[in-house]
C-alpha cells in the first residue's frame, strides 16, 4: 500500500481530519506497519497495552464474552484509551481477513497533537466519548471520603478492575488502600500490604526522598509527578514501572494517589509488535521489509569490499494444487517445512525470508564468483525435490527460481529484487523446476556499457573525476605517514559515484589508462600545492591497474609526472595488488627494479588474497605489505587472526613495512598493535576527504 492511499484513510479518522494534512505523511513513517493472517488475534481481553491501532486494509472482529461487538475496517481504529492512560484491554480482536494496520505509540501521538489545538481538542471530546473511567475518576470519589471505612462499593470495584497498580496514602506516606493488582504483583496480602508505606515497595525510596519528590505537588507547582523507577517484591525480586503521582485535597489532609503501570508487559507488547513488523508469523522467517534491510545491508558491505551478494527469488509451482487438494493447515505445515528446510541448507550468515504466500527469497551476502550461482541454485532445488512429510500426507513440491547478482544485476535492493522476480517469471516460462540468472537482453547490456563509457570519456574531458585522499597512521604516535588517492567521478545528475560503480566498466573499455593516468598527474599536482602551502613531505600513495602497469611507456609516464608538478619521487608512492605482480612475475620485477630507482616507493596491496612466490617476494624491490581488509574484518576470528599475524611476521623478515586497510574498530586497532603492524588507514582514523579538507588534518597529525 503506497503512502497516497495511507493518507486517504487516516483523513476518515475523526480526530485525525482535525490535523495539518502536511503532518499525516510524518505520522505515516514514524510509525510501524503490521500485517495480520485471517484468524490471527492481536490481543486478548484483559492484555496491557500502550499502542493504538488504525486500520489501512482488511476487517477485524472485536468481541468480548464470545459476543462480537464491532468490526473495524479501513479507517477504523481501537485501542485509543492506552495513549493517554493505560488500561486492561477491554475486548478481543482478532483479523478476520489478511489486513495491515498502523501502530501508533503515546509518544509518536502526542507529540503530533500537542502542536495543534483543534485536533487535540477533537481527540479530548473522542476519549471523553469512549473513556472506561480513569484515575480522575477515582479521585473524585475517594476525595469525599474521611477514611477507609468509608469506600464505597463502587470505588472499590474501580480500584480492583483497574490494569495498573494504585496506591493511596496521607501526609504519613503509610498506605490507606491499595488494589488487586498491586497485592498480585508484590506478592503481598492485602492486610500485610496496608501495613507498608510507598517507601517499603520503591526501590531506593525512602520516607526523605518520597517527602522530597511529593514536595512540587504540595506546594502546586506540579500537578502531576511522573517518573520511572522499580518496584521490590515481597520475595525481593524488582520490576521496572512507570510512576504518576497526583494530589487529592480533601476537606481534612492532603492524600496522594500513585499509579504505576508495570514496564514488563509493556515490553512484551512492544517486542509482538516489533516480530509482526519485521516476521513472518507463519514461518517464523524475516517477511519482507526486513528482508531488503538486510539486502540493503549486504550490498552495503559488498560494495566497501568489491565483493558480490546474490539474491534467489523461489516461487513454489504447485502450491495452489496442494491447498486445493488438502486444504489450507495443511499448506501452512508445508511453508513451515519448506522454511525450515531452506535454513538448514544454507549457511548461518545467508538469510531466509518468506515475501510472498508461496515465494521465499535468499540472500547470500557475499559470493565471490556469479558461476556459484548456478551451483547454489542446483543445490537448493536438488534439497527441496525430496518430498516434505506433513499431516500424514508424502507432498513434493516443485519449485522455479529467479537470480540477480549485486552489482552487475543492479546496485539497490528494489532493483536487486525486482531482477530476481523477473528472472522468476523467466523460469517459469521455460519450464517447472528450472532456474535463471537474470540477463538483459545482450544489446541492452551493451547499450549501458557504452552509455557508461560515454559518461567517463566526458567525465575525462569535462574534469569530472576527483581524488579524494584517506590518511594512513602510524599506529604507535597517531601521526599521519601518507595518504592514498582514491579517484571519486562527480556525475553531473547521480552526483558523486564511488569507484566501485564504474572502474569494472573503465577497465573492461581500456579507459582505466588514461584515467590513471590523470589520477597519477592529479595526486603530483596536489602534493605541490600542499608543499607551497607550507605543508612539506606529504607522501601519496596512487593505485596502479594491471592495464597501467603492463604499458611500456610506465616508466617515463610516472617521471614526467613527478617532474611536471616539481616535486621530488620520494613523495610519491605506487599501489599494485599482488596479483598483477605475480601474472608475469619476471616481468614485473624489471619494471618494479626502474621505478625503484625513480626513487617511488611501492606497495603491495590487497596482500594474502592473490598467489605470492616467497621466492619473488624475496626478491621483488617494493616497500610495504598492505593487509587486505577481509582479514581486518575478521581478526575476531582466530583463523584470520593468525593470517594477520603471519604477514607482519613475513614483512618483518623482509624488513618491509606493513599497513592494514580497512580499520574500523578499537579492537582491530588494538590488534594490530600488539601484532607489530607499522600503519593503519580506514573509518576509525578517517574516511577519504576531497583535497580542500586535508591541510587542516594534516596540521593536526602531522
Amino acid at each position: 500500500m503506497v503512502n497516497a492511499e495511507i493518507f486517504d484513510i487516516l483523513k476518515k479518522v475523526d480526530f485525525l481530519k482535525f490535523l495539518p494534512e502536511s503532518v499525516l505523511p510524518e505520522l505515516t513513517n514514524s510509525c510501524q506497519r503490521i500485517k495480520l493472517s485471517p484468524n490471527q488475534v492481536l490481543f486478548n481481553e484483559g492484555d496491557d497495552g500502550d499502542f493504538m491501532f488504525i486500520v489501512l486494509s482488511g476487517e477485524l472482529s472485536v468481541y468480548k464474552n464470545k459476543k462480537e461487538i464491532d468490526r473495524p475496517t479501513p479507517g477504523g481504529y481501537f485501542g485509543e484509551m492506552a495513549l493517554v492512560n493505560s488500561k486492561p484491554r477491554s475486548a478481543t480482536v482478532k483479523a478476520l481477513v489478511a489486513s495491515e494496520l498502523l501502530v501508533v505509540n503515546k509518544e509518536q501521538f502526542q507529540s503530533h497533537f500537542a502542536s495543534s489545538p483543534a485536533a487535540l481538542m477533537a481527540l479530548m471530546q473522542t476519549l471523553s466519548n469512549h473513556s472506561r473511567g480513569n484515575l480522575d475518576a477515582a479521585a473524585k470519589g475517594h476525595g469525599k471520603l474521611q477514611d477507609r471505612e468509608n469506600l464505597n462499593a463502587l470505588f472499590r470495584r474501580v480500584l480492583d478492575d483497574a490494569a495498573n497498580e494504585i496506591y493511596i496514602y496521607d501526609e504519613s506516606l503509610d498506605f490507606m488502600e491499595v488494589n488487586r493488582r498491586s497485592c498480585d504483583n508484590l506478592g503481598y496480602g492485602e492486610e500485610e500490604l496496608l501495613g507498608l508505606s510507598y517507601a517499603d515497595v520503591a526501590k531506593g525510596m525512602c520516607r526523605e526522598k518520597l517527602e522530597e519528590l511529593l514536595a512540587p505537588l504540595k506546594s502546586g507547582e506540579l500537578a502531576m509527578i511522573q517518573r520511572d523507577g522499580f518496584h521490590i517484591r515481597k520475595d525481593g525480586s524488582e520490576y521496572p514501572v512507570e510512576m504518576r503521582i497526583q494530589m487529592m485535597q480533601t476537606e481534612t489532609d492532603p492524600i496522594f494517589a500513585t499509579v504505576a503501570l508495570d514496564h514488563t508487559e509493556r515490553k512484551k507488547m512492544q517486542e509482538k509488535i516489533r516480530v509482526m513488523a519485521l516476521y513472518d508469523s507463519l514461518t517464523g522467517l524475516p517477511n519482507r521489509n526486513l528482508a531488503i534491510d538486510r539486502l540493503d545491508l549486504a550490498t552495503a558491505r559488498a560494495l566497501r569490499n568489491g565483493d558480490k551478494s546474490a539474491v534467489f527469488l523461489l516461487g513454489m509451482d504447485n502450491f495452489k494444487t496442494v491447498n486445493d487438494s488438502l486444504g489450507r493447515k495443511v499448506g501452512d505445515k508445508l511453508l513451515q517445512a519448506i522454511g525450515k528446510r531452506l535454513v538448514e541448507t544454507l549457511r548461518r550468515e545467508d538469510t531466509v525470508a518468506r515475501v510472498g504466500e508461496e515465494e521465499f527469497m535468499i540472500i547470500i551476502p557475499s559470493i565471490n564468483k556469479e558461476s556459484r550461482t548456478a551451483r547454489l541454485a542446483q543445490k537448493l532445488l536438488d534439497g527441496l525435490s525430496a518430498p516434505f512429510g506433513v499431516g500424514g500426507h508424502e507432498i513434493y513440491v516443485r519449485f522455479s527460481m529467479g537470480i540477480s547478482v549485486f552489482p552487475s544485476d543492479g546496485l539497490d535492493s528494489q532493483t536487486l529484487f525486482a531482477n530476481a522476480d523477473a528472472a522468476l517469471h523467466r523460469a517459469k516460462e521455460k519450464g517447472k523446476s528450472a532456474f535463471e540468472n537474470y540477463d538483459p537482453s545482450m544489446l541492452a547490456r551493451a547499450s549501458r556499457q557504452l552509455t557508461l563509457e560515454g559518461g567517463m570519456r566526458k567525465a575525462l574531458e569535462r574534469g569530472e573525476f576527483r581524488l579524494h585522499y584517506q590518511p594512513k597512521v602510524d599506529i604507535h604516535t597517531g601521526k599521519i605517514d601518507g595518504l592514498e588517492a582514491l579517484i571519486r567521478w562527480e556525475h553531473p545528475k547521480d552526483g558523486l559515484m564511488a569507484p566501485g560503480l564504474f572502474i569494472p566498466a573503465a577497465e573492461e573499455s581500456r579507459l582505466i589508462v588514461p584515467m590513471g593516468e590523470w589520477a597519477l598527474n592529479e595526486a603530483c599536482r596536489q602534493i605541490k600545492i600542499w608543499s607551497d602551502m607550507g605543508i612539506p613531505d606529504v607522501n601519496v600513495a596512487v593505485n596502479l591497474s594491471g592495464l597501467q602497469f603492463a604499458q611500456d611507456n610506465l616508466v617515463d609516464t610516472v617521471s614526467k609526472a613527478v617532474s611536471d608538478a616539481g616535486i621530488s619521487t620520494k613523495n610519491l608512492e605506487l599501489e599494485l595488488t599482488e596479483s598483477i605482480l605475480m601474472e608475469n612475475s619476471q616481468k614485473a620485477i624489471a619494471r618494479l627494479a626502474e621505478l625503484n630507482d625513480l626513487g617511488v616507493k611501492i606497495s603491495i596491496d590487497d596482500f594474502g588474497t592473490g598467489y605470492s612466490s616467497l621466492m619473488y617476494l624475496k626478491i621483488m624491490p617494493f616497500h610495504t605489505l598492505k593487509i587486505d581488509r577481509t582479514f581486518v574484518n575478521d581478526v575476531a576470528r582466530k583463523t584470520d587472526a593468525e593470517i594477520t599475524k603471519a604477514i607482519i611476521s613475513l614483512a618483518q623478515i623482509l624488513d618491509k613495512k606493513t599497513v592494514a586497510e580497512g580499520v574500523e574498530t578499537v579492537d582491530q586497532q588494538n590488534f594490530l598493535r600488539r601484532a607489530g603492524c607499522d600503519l593503519i588507514q580506514g573509518y576509525l582514523i578517517s574516511k577519504p576527504l576531497p583535497a580542500e579538507d586535508i591541510p587542516s588534518l594534516l596540521k593536526k597529525l602531522l
